[in-house]
């Protein structure tokens, strides 16, 4: 019973989190507002930069497989 709640709120926080990307995408005007925050701005710097090698570690991966 305890794993079915505690799987309810996490599903629930995930599908928040999501609508917020989403609302994010849809209105310019409010991404405008985050933007200025420069805590956002660090954060979002943090992630991109997260994603960008994680990427090419997985293509460098891929390049040297056969080596």
């Amino acid at each position: 019973m305890l794993g079915l709640v505690i799987a309810a709120f996490g599903g629930g926080f995930y599908l928040g989190l999501e609508y917020h990307k989403n609302a994010l995408r849809t209105d310019p005007q409010e991404f405008e507002e985050l933007l200025k925050d420069e805590q956002f701005r660090d954060m979002m710097s943090e992630e991109m930069k997260k994603k960008a090698k994680d990427k090419a570690g997985r293509i460098w991966n891929i390049l040297t497989e056969d080596f």
